[in-house]
């Protein structure tokens, strides 16, 4: 019996296991510390004021918020947690202080195909802004 034979009968009985509206409610009305708030804020604005990328940022919040509520009752999820913030840090500050290094680290890990790609569309724009300045 594979997944979709097992689901293709009574769809209300899936509901009723997954319940994502419940879920969200929950979530959504625990109570966390003052502390917990402006330790969270403070990481907001740590982050936002490295960076604006909405993947980086969520990242770093979201391991601050695991770290809070976790974090106190398990030395292990403390520390993993604070590493991932802290190279989220790095990441977001590499990306700020210097950019080509960033870049060319993702060039490294490109494929030749890609890295055609690549030449041909700085070719293309170098003739587009010769051929303003020509204008």
């Amino acid at each position: 019996m594979n997944d979709s034979e097992i689901f293709e009968g009574d769809l209300d009985t899936f509901d009723d296991l997954f319940l994502a509206d419940d879920l969200f409610r929950a979530t959504q009305s625990a109570e966390i510390s003052v502390r917990n708030a402006d330790s969270i804020q403070a990481a907001k604005e740590k982050i936002s004021s490295i960076t604006t990328d909405e993947f980086l940022i969520e990242a770093y919040n979201s391991a601050t918020q695991l770290r809070n509520t976790l974090g106190d009752a398990d030395g292990l999820v403390a520390d993993l947690t604070e590493n991932i913030r802290m190279n989220i840090l790095v990441v977001a500050l590499s990306c700020k202080k210097d950019p080509a290094e960033i870049i060319l680290s993702v060039a490294r890990s490109m494929d030749e195909g890609q890295v055609e790609f690549i030449e041909q569309t700085i070719a293309k724009l170098k003739a587009y802004n010769q051929a303003m300045a020509e204008r």
